[in-house]
């Protein structure tokens, strides 16, 4: 899921992190999918960009690359 959040909420080595800074909009749909009272680690977070620019992408995990088998590319 994609949502936009404040850069300030994401400083720090927590936990977990709160859904109070995710735009209203993006907030409801977090909400829906995953409870109210939901919150998202830094292990949970795959992207942040910031404008059109990745600033940080999560290496692809280990079974990730178990479910796509091997590479067949020459």
């Amino acid at each position: 899921m994609a949502f936009k959040t404040a850069a300030s909420s994401l400083r720090g080595c927590r936990d977990s992190y709160s859904t109070y800074d995710i735009q209203s909009a993006d907030r409801q749909r977090f909400d829906q999918a995953f409870g109210r009272y939901a919150d998202y680690t830094a292990d949970e977070i795959v992207r942040i960009t910031y404008g059109r620019n990745a600033i940080y992408e999560a290496a692809p995990s280990q079974e990730e690359n178990i479910y796509n088998g091997p590479d067949m590319t020459m």
